[in-house]
């Protein structure tokens, strides 16, 4: 087996998930079907949704990058958590798999510590703007699974907190010489009322200041260097055709050394 990434993954139970799954306490049903010698039968089941997810066991979270208390950390690398467990992120989407991809049920959010995220007792309070900046219309595009030849399937989960700047580019939000705390959210809640269907965790624009459950954070600060790999490489220019010219007839790096045959003699050594 090659290198190869996913999508998603989920159990194979959700292939019986219909298009509009019906609903039970806010929660999706379907059905199994089962052959019998005399006949067939439908058995309904219930699928457990991401309102009854209260806890992740924290071994379930096996890489977190930036490593927790990194400094120096270049503002271009989006941070992002590895998962045991390669289905864990759509395992609870409450909605049906589609060719287009799923919405995970838990994503990645990343603010400055205290200023826009602040985690405590299991919850994270996190700013409006940052909840703007994690647009979840794109969450399905935050995961993935990654398929490794001789080692398990992984799954990786991304906070990409993003903003497009003046010249239309779409660019990394986060800023120079600043502590962050990267958090690990439901992307759906339980609806208002037991029986109602979960809802989006926030809208993809004029959030307010929320309180979300919280499954895992870290903290890391970013470099105060203007340079990263980026902008270094893009200031490397091409050799012109002239200076490949010099370059080969000079044949740096390049030597040669010929040997000949080796006549007879006497090698004398010395020793006990």
């Amino acid at each position: 087996m090659a290198e190869a990434f996913l999508s998603w993954r989920r159990p194979a139970l959700s292939t019986l998930i219909p298009a509009n799954p019906p609903q039970l306490d806010g929660r999706i049903t379907a059905d199994f079907p089962l052959a019998l010698n005399d006949g067939g039968a439908a058995v309904p089941f219930v699928l457990t949704g991401p309102q009854d997810v209260l806890q992740i066991n924290p071994q379930a979270v096996v890489t977190r990058r930036p490593t927790p208390g990194s400094v120096n950390v270049e503002i271009t690398h989006a941070p992002y958590a590895e998962l045991a467990e390669a289905d864990l992120p759509w395992r609870y989407s409450p909605r049906p798999n589609t060719p287009a991809g799923i919405q995970p049920w838990v994503v990645l959010i990343v603010g400055e510590t205290g200023r826009e995220l602040t985690v405590a007792s299991g919850q994270v309070v996190a700013a409006g703007q940052l909840l703007d900046e994690h647009n979840l219309d794109m969450a399905a595009a935050w995961a993935h699974v990654h398929q490794i030849p001789g080692h398990s399937d992984i799954a990786r989960i991304l906070a990409s907190r993003v903003v497009v700047d003046a010249a239309g580019t779409t660019v990394s939000a986060l800023r120079q010489d600043t502590d962050y705390t990267v958090a690990l959210v439901p992307a759906w809640l339980a609806g208002a009322k037991p029986t109602d269907p979960p809802e989006r965790a926030w809208r993809a624009t004029g959030n307010a200041t929320k309180r979300l459950p919280c499954f895992d954070s870290w903290s890391f600060r970013t470099t105060a260097e203007d340079d990263d790999f980026k902008r270094i490489a893009e200031r490397l220019n091409p050799l012109t055709a002239a200076e490949e010219a010099a370059l080969a007839a000079v044949k740096v790096g390049l030597a040669a050394l010929a040997l000949g045959p080796v006549g007879p003699g006497r090698l004398t050594m010395g020793g006990a």
